[in-house]
């Protein structure tokens, strides 16, 4: 790049609300161009910890084109994904991630254990109230969950996912638990 691009970047990262909200259109957008990935990759975690909601719900965006190329391997972006586990904008907006992560036709139980636990640690409160769009999440997260379950070989993995069941249980999570009774039929 050049100076004077490096410069007009920072200016929209740093900027006004509408600049940062204009900057995380054209990472989600530009995200599975091999030419722009590894700016859009840089960038977007500034973004996942924006102070402003809005910018933060732009910048998770960037997983719905994940969700709309199923066939494009999740695990390439996987450290793209646990930069979003860790910052506010997964509490924010964590369903984009969850469609791309439904849709995949690519098996990921590891990491999908990674996200629903995140899910339950960080968001069991707001998914348990129906006024929230992590009420809706949560219905995804249960399918997920047990979806890794069928999809792990070893006895440790799904002792793992069976902790994490068992957590969204005690959190109150419903959808584990009528997923869990399904499954016990």
């Amino acid at each position: 790049t050049h100076a004077s691009e490096d410069a007009l970047v920072e200016a929209a990262m740093t900027g006004t609300v509408e600049a940062r909200r204009g900057a995380a259109a054209v990472a989600q957008s530009n995200l599975l161009d091999a030419r722009f990935r590894p700016w859009c990759e840089r960038e977007l975690p500034r973004l996942f910890a924006d102070e402003d909601h809005d910018v933060k719900v732009a910048s998770a965006h960037c997983f719905w084109l994940l969700y709309k190329h199923p066939d494009v391997p999740l695990a390439d972006y996987w450290k793209l994904i646990e930069a979003f586990l860790v910052s506010p904008a997964f509490t924010a907006e964590p369903s984009h991630l969850f469609h791309a992560l439904d849709e995949t036709r690519t098996q990921l139980p590891e990491q999908v254990l990674d996200i629903c636990e995140t899910f339950a640690d960080r968001c069991a409160a707001e998914a348990r109230d129906i006024r929230t769009g992590l009420s809706a999440d949560e219905i995804t997260v249960g399918k997920l969950v047990f979806r890794a379950y069928a999809q792990i070989k070893s006895p440790a993995g799904q002792l793992r996912a069976m902790g994490v069941i068992d957590k969204m249980c005690l959190e109150g999570m419903d959808s584990a638990g009528k997923h869990l009774s399904e499954f016990e039929r």
